[in-house]
């Protein structure tokens, strides 16, 4: 979960001063692929943290060991929407990043729709 955390800060921090920790991306990079980048880098980071999670769970579990997994994700989903929900009416930058995630994300669709055209 530090990881997501520090991952969301990051990426609010890219979105809303173009930079992370004092690192800019270079001029020509939209914003959007900075965060599909930064996405990336987060799942090579957490992946070994999710196999060891995985390799875990024993065969023997049965099917208890789906519902489990099931249930388990949507509590960390409810438990990740309650704290944006909050964060975002009591922090300003957290506002200010989902308005402009909307225009990031028009434009990640135009770059797509051009790519597409070729």
């Amino acid at each position: 979960m530090a990881v997501f955390v520090a991952a969301a800060a990051a990426a609010i921090s890219l979105v809303n001063r173009g930079e992370i920790l004092g690192w800019v991306p270079p001029p020509d990079v939209p914003i959007w692929a900075a965060l599909i980048i930064l996405f990336f880098v987060y799942h090579i980071a957490v992946s070994p943290i999710r196999a060891v999670s995985h390799w875990s769970f024993h065969p023997e579990a049965g099917a208890g060991a789906g519902w489990f997994a099931f249930w388990h994700a949507i509590a960390w989903l409810v438990g990740v929407a309650f704290v944006i929900w909050i964060k975002s009416n009591h922090l300003p930058e957290i506002r200010e990043f989902l308005q402009q995630l909307q225009e990031i994300f028009r434009e990640f669709v135009q770059a797509m729709r051009r790519l597409v055209a070729r």
